[in-house]
This record gives C-alpha cells, sequence and structure tokens, in this order.
C-alpha cells in the first residue's frame, strides 16, 4: 500500500517502481531520436533531390510524409508515455483509493489537528523516488529528471483531486480536512522538505528541482475543495464557469 503496510518492503517496492519508471522515460526519450535521425535523413534527400539526383519521386514523398508525422506525434507521445509512467510509480490510483477508505472521517463533526495517515506516506513515496532517481547509475538527463519529477507532483495533486470528487458525503469538517491534506502534501513536495526525508544511497542526497507549478497544482484543487463552501446558487454558478477546467 501507499503507506507501506503489507508484507512487501516499502523502500524495495519503491526502488523497483522507480527501475521501471527509467527504463519506460528511457524507452520515451529514444523516441525523440528516432524522429531526429528521420528529420536529418528527410533534409538529406529533399537536398539530393534538388541538386538533380534522380530517385522515385513518389517514395520520397512518401518518405516526407510519414517523417512530417512522425516528427509532429512524437513530442506528444513522449509527454504522454512519461506522464503515465510517473502516474503508476506513484501509484496514484492507490492515493485515490486511500483517500476514500479514510471514511467516516470526512463526514465528522469535529475539526482534525492533523493530516490523515496517506499524506505522509505519498510525501515519502515521492522523497524515495526521487532518491532513487538522483542517485541511480542509470541517471536520466537533467531536462528528463526535471520533466518526471515535475509529472510526479502532478500526478499526485490530481489523484488527491480525484480521490475528494469520489467522497459523497462530506461535512464541512471533512473539507477542512481535505484543505490541510492538500496543504500538508504541498509542503512535504517542496525540495527542502524531500531532501529532509531522504537518505542518499551514492554520497550526499540532491534534493529535487523546485516546481514552479506546484503552487498553481495546489490552487486548482484547492479551489475544487472551497467550492464547497459557497451557497448553492454561488455553487451551481462556479461549476457553470469550471466545468471545462475539471474532469
Amino acid at each position: 500500500t501507499i503507506s507501506g503496510k503489507g508484507p512487501s518492503d516499502p523502500k524495495r517496492e519503491t526502488k523497483e517502481a522507480t527501475e521501471i519508471l527509467e527504463r519506460q522515460v528511457s524507452a520515451a526519450i529514444s523516441c525523440l531520436y528516432v524522429a531526429a535521425l528521420l528529420d536529418v535523413a528527410r533534409d538529406r534527400l529533399t537536398c539530393a533531390n534538388k541538386e538533380g539526383f534522380r530517385h522515385d519521386d513518389s517514395k520520397i514523398s512518401s518518405f516526407i510524409k510519414y517523417t512530417d508525422s512522425v516528427v509532429e506525434i512524437v513530442p506528444s507521445l513522449m509527454s504522454l508515455a512519461t506522464k503515465t509512467a510517473c502516474v503508476r510509480a506513484a501509484k496514484g490510483k492507490r492515493i485515490v483509493l486511500e483517500v476514500m477508505m479514510v471514511g467516516s472521517a470526512w463526514k465528522d463533526q469535529r475539526f482534525s489537528e492533523h493530516c490523515n495517515d496517506y499524506v505522509d506516506a505519498m510525501c515519502l513515496r515521492c522523497a524515495r523516488i526521487w532518491d532513487n532517481l538522483s542517485s541511480s547509475p542509470r541517471k536520466l538527463p537533467a531536462h528528463a529528471l526535471l520533466q518526471v519529477w515535475k509529472n510526479t507532483v502532478r500526478c499526485c495533486f490530481r489523484s488527491l483531486l480525484e480521490g475528494f470528487s469520489k467522497v459523497v458525503i462530506c461535512s464541512m469538517e471533512g473539507r477542512a480536512l481535505m484543505s490541510m491534506d492538500l496543504a500538508t502534501f504541498y509542503a512535504g513536495c517542496k525540495p527542502d522538505a524531500v531532501e529532509n526525508r531522504m537518505q542518499g544511497v551514492f554520497g550526499a542526497p540532491e534534493p529535487p528541482p523546485s516546481v514552479a507549478a506546484a503552487a498553481e497544482y495546489m490552487h486548482h484543487v484547492d479551489a475544487y475543495v472551497k467550492a464547497f463552501y459557497f451557497p448553492e446558487e454561488d455553487l451551481l454558478a462556479w461549476i457553470e464557469s469550471n466545468k471545462k477546467n475539471y474532469h
């Protein structure tokens, strides 16, 4: 589980999940190199054709169209593949389930002084993922590491949003607890907080890059939670104006 309960070793499981994440992201990156090679080949053929070399024009035209389509689609493919790999590594579905499993606490009429346990588990898992990524002997390129970390943080916020949306009955105190969980995770994914949780495997731990969009992700989820404080008429108006922003 996210909270580390069960027969398996959570540190080992996270390490294995991170290794799978590395391989999947590396495979996605390799698509960029294929697209770059095709792009160069297209340019060489185009230049050769202009210089008077005899080629089958129909085959060249088909190759150029194929290359254009590959070059156009590869960035989107890489982005989607990376996001999907990060969701799996962060256990996005499990986060949603653990939010739902909080159960009666969302209906409680008393204000809680502490966040739910799953939040600390999320923060710890994210820290372990970054620790494994940054200390890996097969370390990803810097730009890829940034994207992986950004997508991992984004996945956790989106999983919280999905989990909160599946809580059917929730008191005002429960909404306050959701806000506390959200704020705790936001603080827990900051570089200094992650660094404090990390135990470097190879030398001193390397803190993760700051994710500028994390505040935006948090605001997006927080706006959903706080919308339920509105009177019914205002809530309906908020839903109408924001229905395309949440799905």
